[in-house]
């Protein structure tokens, strides 16, 4: 991936942040914005096609969504703005999520997974 193809992208995420981040009431969070140019990886290893992951703790009101943008690149903007909504229910949702230790984790964690 070049550094303009880079750039291109970004600027696109750069749009949906601007749209969404406000209306979904996610203003008072610290949400970072990762960009990873390659070698996808994000806590659980997601598999190489995986376009973005959310990692959250509700109880700082933090978060970080990582970008995989070799695969970015190659979604039209209709599907990318599904993908990024679907990230920032991560956030919005992950303070229902049972925790680790909890037997319900998995089940919760699949049932986010459909939105």
């Amino acid at each position: 991936m070049t550094d303009a193809e880079y750039e291109a992208q970004k600027a696109r995420l750069q749009v949906l942040i601007d749209r969404w981040i406000e209306p979904l009431g996610l203003i008072s969070w610290k949400i970072d914005f990762a960009y990873v140019r390659s070698d996808f990886k994000n806590g659980g290893d997601p598999a190489p096609d995986t376009m973005a992951t959310a990692k959250t703790s509700s109880e700082y009101m933090l978060a970080t969504v990582s970008w995989n943008m070799p695969v970015v690149v190659d979604h039209a903007d209709r599907e990318l703005e599904r993908i990024f909504l679907h990230e920032m229910m991560h956030i919005i949702v992950n303070e229902m999520r049972p925790t680790r230790a909890n037997t319900e984790y998995d089940k919760a964690l699949g049932d986010e997974e459909r939105w």
